[in-house]
C-alpha cells in the first residue's frame, strides 16, 4: 500500500500538510523557548517547571478529555485547540522581564490543556477513519509528519532565532496553529457524538468511570501503557536536559539545531522502516524490547560525545530519532487496535495521562538533580535503566515465545493417533 494514498481517506491529506507545517513552526519553538526563559530567569529550575506547569495541566485536564472526545465532534476540538494555542503563542510576546512571567505559564496551562484534547481527538479520527490492516501506515505517516518537523525546523529556527530573535519565532509558531486549524476544516469526520441525556459534566464523568472500567479490562492495553510509562519518565525530561546542557557547555545554536535534525531525520527513517518490518513478524512486544535497549544505547553514548565530538554524536542522536518513532508507532497502533470506537477517545487519553504524568515526574525530577549532579551523568544512567529494561523485556518474552512454541509442538505431538 502506497503511503500516502491513505491520506485521501477522510480528506485528511490538507490536514496532514498543514499539520506538517505547524509541527515544523513547532520544533523551533521547542528551543527558542526554553533557551528565551533561561535568559530571562537565568534559572535552569524556572525552565523545568514552565516545562513541568504544562505538563501538569495536560494531567489534570487528560482526566476528562478523553471523555470530551468521545461526547463532542472531534473536527470541532482539533480547531478549537489549534486557535486557543496560536492566541496563546501570541500572548508571549508581551513578556519583557522576569516579573511578567506569569504569562508564561499562564500561557503553558492553556498549551497544555488544549493539547491534551487535541491528541486524542487526532487519534480518534484516524481510528475512525481507517481499519486496522491500515492503521500502521496511517499512523507511520502522523509520526512522519512530526519526524520531518524535528529535520526542517531546527534549521529554519536556528536561522531565524540567530537573525531575528525570540518573538519571529513565536509569531510564525502561532501563525502555525491558525494554518492547523485551517486545515482542519476539510476533515470529513464520521462521529456524530453522543446525544446528552444530562449535562456534559455528567456525560464527562461517566465516561470517565466507563474509561478507567474499559482499560481494567484490557491486559494488553495495560501493558503497552505501563512500558509508556516507564520509558517516558527516563527520556521525558531530556527536552530540558539537552537544552539546559547544550547552553552550560555553550554549544553553538546552529549545532544545536543539526542535532535535532539529526534526530529528525531518525524519525523519518523510523517512520517509513517500521511498518515494513511490522508486515514481517506479528512480535511487536520483542521488538519494542529491542527498540527500549538501542534507544538507551544510544541516548548514553550521544550525551557522552557532546560537545567533544559532536560528528560521532550525530550518528548516535539519528539512531535515538530511528528507535524513537518506531516506539511511538507500535505503541499507537497497538493502542488502537485494542480499542472500539467507542472506547479510543478514552483509551488515547489515558494514555496520554499515564506518558504526560511520566514526563511531569521526570521533569520536575531533572530540575532539581541538574542543580545537584552532572547532567551528563543524568542522561547516562538514564540510558543504561533504559537497556536494562529493553533487555529484560527482550529475555522474557524470547522465553515466552520458546515457551509456547514448545507448548504447541507437544500439543500437535499428543493428537497423534
Amino acid at each position: 500500500m502506497r503511503y500516502f494514498s491513505i491520506l485521501k481517506k477522510g480528506k485528511l491529506r490538507i490536514f496532514w500538510i498543514t499539520q506538517t507545517i505547524s509541527m515544523i513552526a513547532n520544533a523551533f519553538h521547542l528551543i527558542a523557548l526554553p533557551l528565551w526563559i533561561l535568559a530571562i530567569t537565568k534559572s535552569p529550575m524556572q525552565t523545568s517547571l514552565v516545562a513541568f506547569t504544562e505538563l501538569l495541566a495536560m494531567i489534570i485536564f487528560s482526566l476528562f478529555s478523553g471523555g470530551i472526545v468521545d461526547i463532542l465532534k472531534k473536527k470541532k476540538l482539533l480547531i478549537i485547540g489549534d486557535v486557543i494555542r496560536g492566541i496563546l503563542t501570541v500572548l508571549l510576546l508581551f513578556v519583557h522581564s522576569e516579573n511578567e512571567i506569569w504569562i508564561v505559564y499562564l500561557t503553558a496551562i492553556g498549551t497544555g490543556m488544549m493539547s491534551s484534547l487535541f491528541g486524542p481527538a487526532q487519534n480518534a479520527i484516524i481510528r475512525q477513519t481507517f481499519n486496522n490492516e491500515e492503521l500502521t501506515y496511517s499512523n507511520s505517516i502522523f509520526q512522519l509528519s512530526f519526524s520531518v518537523s524535528l529535520l526542517v525546523g531546527p534549521i529554519i529556527g536556528g536561522t531565524a532565532l540567530s537573525y531575528f530573535g525570540y518573538e519571529l519565532t513565536f509569531i510564525i509558531n502561532a501563525i502555525s496553529f491558525f494554518i492547523g486549524a485551517f486545515g482542519s476544516l476539510f476533515i470529513i469526520d464520521q462521529s456524530i457524538g453522543k446525544r446528552r441525556q444530562r449535562n456534559i459534566i455528567y456525560e464527562v464523568l461517566r465516561d470517565l468511570k466507563e474509561g478507567v472500567i474499559f482499560v481494567k479490562t484490557k491486559l494488553n492495553i495495560q501493558k503497552v501503557m505501563i512500558t509508556q510509562s516507564v520509558v517516558f519518565f527516563l527520556t521525558g525530561a531530556n527536552g530540558f536536559l539537552f537544552i539546559t546542557y547544550f547552553n552550560i557547555s555553550n554549544v553553538d545554536l546552529s549545532v544545536i539545531g543539526i542535532f535535532m535534525t539529526s534526530q529528525g531525520a531518525g524519525m523519518i527513517l523510523g517512520s517509513i522502516i517500521i511498518p515494513k518490518i511490522l508486515n514481517l513478524t506479528k512480535r511487536f512486544y520483542l521488538l519494542l524490547g529491542l527498540l527500549i535497549t538501542l534507544m538507551g544505547i544510544s541516548i548514553s553514548i550521544y550525551i557522552s560525545l557532546v560537545p567533544h565530538n559532536n560528528v560521532v554524536a550525530i550518528i548516535f542522536i539519528l539512531i535515538f530519532g530511528i528507535t524513537l518513532s518506531s516506539f511511538n508507532i507500535i505503541t499507537s497502533t497497538l493502542l488502537q487496535r485494542e480499542s472500539s470506537g467507542d472506547h479510543i477517545g478514552k483509551v488515547t487519553s489515558f494514555s496520554r495521562l499515564v506518558n504526560r504524568s511520566s514526563m511531569a515526574i521526570a521533569t520536575a525530577l531533572a530540575g532539581t538533580l541538574a542543580s545537584i549532579f552532572s547532567i551528563q551523568n543524568i542522561v547516562i544512567i538514564e540510558g543504561i535503566i533504559l537497556s536494562i529494561m529493553g533487555l529484560v523485556l527482550v529475555v522474557i518474552l524470547g522465553q515466552l515465545f520458546q515457551l509456547r512454541k514448545y507448548s504447541q509442538k507437544t500439543s500437535r505431538l499428543n493428537e497423534r493417533p
